[in-house]
């Protein structure tokens, strides 16, 4: 989980195939519109991310094993729906600080979010302070260590 452009989808991806699960990647399951007025520089509203998280959540109830998700997670409410689901969830919340967030925007290419809703994700991002089940992994170091740190609070997830 984190806001856009901290590394997500390229954690999840490791953390998929390091422990053999499967990658879900939340990108996909957004309607088209919530993508295009994304695209346009306009954030969502709750009632927008609602399809977005109902889909994730459908699929995630009927998957067979564990998954690695590539998710924003930003709010508390959104966060607590995937607990609800039944199996036990471990978050790992990617930071970093937002110059180096948006400058790693800024140079992607390809992607349907611009660098001008960051502010707003940040804005968004619900305290995590009080949840225990979720890590924080700073993202302003080196993918190597990003990698430790993630592969050890899995494995010591998983073998608990």
């Amino acid at each position: 989980m984190g806001v856009s452009g901290t590394g997500k989808t390229t954690l999840a991806g490791f953390i998929a195939e390091k422990f053999s699960v499967e990658l879900m990647e939340a990108d996909d399951f957004h309607p088209p519109e919530n993508s295009a007025h994304m695209a346009l520089g306009q954030g969502l509203t709750d009632a927008m991310r609602e399809p977005w998280l109902k889909s994730m959540c459908d699929h995630i109830r009927v998957s067979d094993g564990p998954l690695s998700l590539a998710y924003s997670g930003l709010k508390h409410p959104h966060r607590e729906r995937f607990r609800c689901l039944g199996p036990p969830v471990i978050f790992l919340h990617l930071q970093g600080d937002f110059d180096v967030i948006h400058q790693r925007m800024n140079n992607r290419v390809g992607h349907f979010f611009p660098a001008t809703l960051l502010k707003s994700q940040y804005d968004d991002l619900d305290d995590t302070t009080n949840e225990s089940d979720i890590i924080s992994i700073d993202v302003n170091g080196d993918l190597s260590s990003i990698f430790h740190v993630a592969s050890r609070a899995v494995d010591n997830f998983l073998n608990q």
